[in-house]
């Protein structure tokens, strides 16, 4: 059995790409990976994923986050569709399901700067136009989580400029 320290839950990517590259992305992870998305989409059974793949629905707007105690927990260009409303309700529904001490949330996202192409920050804010969604700031980030049981503990940036890892923990371990 595996424990809740080895288990990374991966929520809403099922339609993407990271199933199928969780041997690439993950090598010497050996935990349990619970890969989770909306019932229709896995419904749909378009993907096929490695056989040490957990694949479960989950629609986190409407349910508690059913995976308990996961040490990782990673939203992957999730919040950026949804307005700061939208986003709270994810983060509610997935903060009763984390361990105070153990449990991360690793939010793989849009934070552009000041620093980026122009052009870059043009196309970013014209998709984000259609989904109603929203690249937020690092100042943002930290708002967002203003309100919620989550503190933003760092926020470090990846190889591509505008992706970044926002590393969030519940506010009580920060306290």
């Amino acid at each position: 059995m595996t424990s809740f320290k080895d288990t990374l839950s991966d929520l809403y990517d099922f339609s993407s790409l990271q199933a199928e590259e969780h041997g690439v992305v993950l090598p010497n992870f050996k935990g349990r990976y619970v890969l989770q998305d909306l019932p229709a989409v896995i419904a749909a059974g378009d993907r096929v994923c490695p056989p040490e793949v957990e694949v479960q629905p989950y629609n986190f707007f409407e349910e508690v986050q059913p995976v308990k105690g996961a040490a990782a927990y990673l939203l992957k260009l999730i919040l950026h569709d949804y307005q700061d409303v939208k986003c709270r309700t994810i983060l509610r529904n997935l903060a009763p399901a984390m361990r105070v001490y153990n449990s991360k949330l690793l939010i793989c996202d849009i934070v552009p700067t000041d620093t980026q192409p122009y052009t870059q920050k043009i196309l970013h804010d014209i998709n984000m136009f259609f989904v109603a969604g929203k690249a937020r700031s690092v100042k943002q980030w930290h708002a967002l989580m203003e309100g919620t049981e989550f503190w933003t503990e760092r926020i470090i940036g990846l190889k591509n400029p505008v992706r970044s890892i926002i590393e969030v923990v519940l506010q009580s371990y920060h306290k």
